[in-house]
């Protein structure tokens, strides 16, 4: 299963977490099991970015939830978002 996070980003704060989102899903695309991990930035309003990831397995996504560079990454998002983080989960149809 695909999953997607809209995160919205406070003005003060882009640039820095541009880096932080690049990073982050750079370092994601090497953890086992990850098959997609993809960050994109709205032309519409910068402030939004879409984070789009799957994993092989549940066992390989929970690894990776539970792991210390996810949870450093949040703790360096955090308080810098404009809005709640959205989370989105789908499966492919066609």
């Amino acid at each position: 299963m695909k999953k997607l996070a809209r995160i919205t980003i406070k003005d003060e704060y882009l640039e820095e977490c541009l880096g932080y989102i690049k990073d982050h899903t750079n370092y994601c695309k090497t953890e086992q099991g990850n098959l997609v991990s993809e960050a994109y930035q709205s032309e519409e309003d910068p402030h939004i970015v879409y984070l789009i990831s799957e994993y092989a397995t549940p066992e390989d996504e929970k690894r990776h939830v539970e792991s210390p560079a996810d949870a450093a990454f949040i703790k360096k998002m955090e308080g810098k978002e404009a809005a709640p983080v959205k989370m989105f989960a789908w499966t492919q149809l066609a």
